[in-house]
């Protein structure tokens, strides 16, 4: 480990071709990107089961 690269857990013994890709997708995914991220899927899920509850869409067997 050089001194640019931050202090990690892996505990797991990988190759150095995974430590790399781990270290990538961890400086890629932030916190305000997983916000974002968390947000918007709430966001879709309450639009989904408000259209679900407003009979826009889904099964109309028992109707």
């Amino acid at each position: 480990m050089t001194e640019q690269d931050p202090p990690t857990h892996i505990n797991v013994p990988m190759s150095d071709a995974s430590r790399e890709r781990i270290l990538r997708e961890d400086r890629f995914w932030t916190a305000p990107k997983l916000i974002f991220l968390c947000a918007l899927t709430l966001g879709l899920s309450f639009a989904l089961l408000y259209a679900m509850s407003t009979n826009l869409i889904g099964p109309t067997i028992h109707q």
